[in-house]
């Protein structure tokens, strides 16, 4: 392996792949917040990247099925009108940036998150239908007289945070020891090569 400053340029090129999609993943879930919706070009940018990831780790044929099985059941799921498509993407793309052993640790954290995401939804749906009040001039206020609106009409929970937070609870043990060359002791089957 070649030395780069101190590390392998292996462990650099996975710690760089890992935070470069979590960061698009994040990207993801302040777009979801904001619009409800995800731009299709943001799950093939971090597909993309963890064809890469899958690549350089060694795992391209297991990661590449385990995500075809994410991506399925999330589809599955979509098509009981249970998810927007657009989370059926980022889930299979997640589910592509993670090791593949992984995969199930990342899909547990996405349901804990998306969980606490949903109670308020569900828990406010009803208090919050009157009129919102006067019309607010910050951006804060604005937007959240916005998501008082859409608690208030049952609208759609924002589902790209919950797939960023449980994607993001696993990458960051992973990404962090190897930025620093490190082994990481979340991933079997990656090594620092130092």
């Amino acid at each position: 392996m070649m030395i780069f400053g101190g590390q392998t340029l292996h462990a650099c090129s996975l710690a760089t792949l890992f935070v470069a999609g979590a960061g698009f993943l994040a990207y993801a879930a302040a777009r979801d917040i904001a619009v409800r919706s995800v731009p299709n070009w943001v799950p093939g940018v971090v597909a993309g990247l963890g064809l890469l990831a899958q690549a350089l780790g060694g795992t391209l044929p297991l990661g590449l099925g385990v995500a075809f099985l994410v991506f399925f059941g999330a589809a599955l799921m979509w098509r009981r009108g249970w998810m927007g498509g657009a989370d059926v993407k980022l889930y299979g793309a997640a589910a592509l940036l993670v090791p593949p052993g992984q995969v199930v640790p990342m899909l547990c954290a996405i349901a804990i998150a998306g969980g606490l995401i949903g109670l308020p939804y569900l828990a406010f749906r009803r208090r919050l239908r009157g009129p919102p009040g006067q019309r607010p001039t910050g951006l804060l206020a604005r937007a959240l007289r916005a998501e008082r609106r859409r608690l208030g009409r049952g609208g759609p929970v924002p589902y790209a945070v919950a797939i960023a937070c449980g994607a993001l609870f696993v990458l960051a043990p992973i990404a962090v020891p190897l930025a620093l060359n490190q082994a990481p002791a979340a991933a079997p089957g990656i090594t620092s090569g130092g």
